[in-house]
């Protein structure tokens, strides 16, 4: 929880005035007195008295005193500093008067609710939404350097981004390459902001494309040593000579298939780990919303078990990781694939044979309170 240096002097500053002002010895021998002529039969009630004003008069009691009021004072104080020298952020809450909220229910779900607003604001032959012009969308003050932060305006998804020098830079928020959202997992390197999902970066100053992290531009080549010109070159291929080749334990093999559009088999057989099993099925829920289960199958054994489990949690591991991505990208019709990206162009182009024109149409509009 962070203190702020207000609040920390609020606490101090009352201790120091009330040490400085009374010099109190410690209240406790006040009333350790008053304790011991009360255990006394004959003490009469006169001498509690003139006890009970001593410890109101005592500098203990005084001690308290100041310090209340010192307290009290600072406070004031500190709220007089804020309310000068801070500036004035107040917020209200649309929600609070919505139809949604303060309409009528009629017994209706909040999905029927929802239905009924989307209606009532169509209505009426409504002006654009969005004027053209500057825009505000945060302070300065409000993001601190190498930070990010995504924000939406304007029909448009944004990631404002401070550079190492200070400087603020708003870009596109999803990435050319896969449409990763760059403020979800991102990161801001010099003047740039790095995508979470393949390492590619955008300049803040006009939001190209500054660097790729997984393409290699530069072909790696060799040449024979010049002193040996009588030296050829050969392409050769051939197996290391591992020493557990003898024992054949590394000679695993896969059978992996893709069936259909929603189904995968995985088939792995290995001397050392045995035969494992894994059926993945994808059913789709509803527009842009899918369940995944994956299934596994081995032989009865301990080790084999322990084995598929630990293959079911490290495929969880990865889905798991990908999922701030899924959520929160978009979808590039024609992406700038790189060479290594061949495999993604590839899967594409066999899935695309699983759709037709008859294929239902995803309309956001539908999922959404546009107008």
């Amino acid at each position: 929880m962070a203190v702020s240096k207000a609040g920390v002097l609020s606490f101090i500053l009352p201790v120091f005035l009330a040490g400085f002002v009374t010099r109190p010895p410690i209240i406790e021998d006040s009333a350790k007195q008053l304790a011991n002529h009360v255990q006394n039969a004959n003490i009469s009630a006169e001498v509690v008295s003139d006890k009970i004003n001593q410890v109101v008069h005592s500098s203990g009691f005084k001690f308290l005193l100041v310090y209340g009021l010192a307290a009290v004072l600072t406070y004031l104080a500190v709220q007089l500093y804020k309310a000068v020298t801070e500036p004035l952020a107040l917020y209200c809450d649309e929600t609070k008067y919505t139809y949604l909220v303060d309409g009528p229910a009629d017994g209706k779900s909040a999905e029927e609710r929802v239905r009924d607003l989307k209606r009532c604001r169509k209505v009426g032959d409504v002006p654009p939404v969005y004027p053209n012009g500057w825009m505000s969308i945060l302070m300065l003050s409000e993001l601190k350097k190498k930070e990010h932060i995504f924000v939406a305006v304007a029909g448009k998804n944004l990631v404002v981004f401070r550079g190492e020098s200070g400087r603020p830079y708003v870009v596109d928020a999803y990435c050319a390459h896969l449409g990763a959202n760059l403020a979800i997992g991102g990161s801001v390197h010099g003047e740039c902001i790095e995508c979470p999902f393949h390492g590619w970066r955008y300049r803040g100053e006009d939001g190209k494309r500054a660097f790729v992290g997984q393409a290699h531009f530069t072909d790696v080549s060799w040449e024979p040593h010049p002193t040996d010109k009588h030296v050829a070159v050969l392409r050769m291929s051939t197996k290391p000579p591992y020493f557990f080749n003898l024992l054949n334990l590394l000679a695993n093999t896969f059978h992996i298939e893709q069936i259909g559009p929603c189904f995968a088999h995985f088939h792995m057989d290995s001397p050392l780990l045995g035969e494992l099993q894994l059926v993945l099925t994808v059913t789709p829920v509803g527009p842009m919303r899918q369940r995944i289960v994956t299934t596994g199958y081995t032989r009865r054994g301990p080790i084999s078990f322990y084995i598929g489990k630990k293959t079911l949690y490290e495929q969880y591991y990865q889905i798991w990781g990908d999922l701030p991505v899924w959520a929160n990208k978009k979808y590039v019709r024609n992406p700038p694939f790189v060479k290594e990206d061949h495999l993604i162009a590839k899967h594409r182009r066999f899935f695309s044979q699983f759709y037709s024109e008859n294929s239902p149409k995803y309309d956001p509009k539908e999922e959404s309170m546009d107008w």
